[in-house]
């Protein structure tokens, strides 16, 4: 059985620098952007990254969609990681985060009548692109596998970095994973 033909997308965007590689290699797919990081942490890192992201927005033009209530869904997420505070970066606590922010991707795709929904996330060197996509599969059979590391992914998300002058942060986005450890 052949595999439906995915024309419009919603991708997932932790930020700016990672959605860089995802626009340039987009070819004719219709994407639409969505950005739900609600661990990211301080608020002031939060709204950091999505200025960043809109200011990405100002040179490579996208439809975005950033319409959450912070506070009441980094509440959430809060909730959704307690008891895996402790564990290591790349632990059952960024698996719960990925889970948390693809549930969330998958509601608005399917609110919004668009064929697939997929993430940025796998940009990062930091990241299992294959834990990624296992997290993906299993919250739905639309969620779109990628990894933009391949094909040197991940370098050119610095160099367009550069080039669109976007600040790259230091951290994943959670308190936990902030080399400060610190949470405000």
């Amino acid at each position: 059985m052949k595999s439906p033909t995915i024309n419009r997308t919603l991708l997932h965007a932790c930020c700016g620098p990672c959605l860089t590689v995802p626009l340039e290699r987009r070819d004719k797919k219709e994407l639409v952007v969505f950005w739900f990081n609600p661990n990211i942490e301080p608020a002031a890192e939060h709204s950091k990254r999505l200025r960043t992201l809109k200011q990405l927005q100002s040179q490579i033009p996208f439809e975005l969609i950033s319409d959450y209530d912070y506070e009441k869904e980094n509440r959430r997420w809060h909730e959704a990681i307690t008891g895996l505070e402790n564990e290591k970066e790349g632990g059952k606590r960024c698996k719960e985060c990925i889970k948390f922010r693809f549930v969330e991707t998958h509601k608005k795709m399917e609110e919004l009548g668009l064929d697939g929904f997929e993430t940025t996330l796998s940009v990062s060197r930091h990241k299992s692109t294959s834990m990624i996509n296992k997290i993906g599969k299993l919250i739905s059979d639309t969620f779109i596998e990628n990894n933009f590391k391949l094909r040197g992914g991940d370098n050119r998300s610095i160099e367009l970095s550069r080039q669109y002058r976007l600040y790259r942060q230091k951290y994943c986005g959670c308190g936990y994973s902030n080399p400060k450890n610190r949470l405000n």
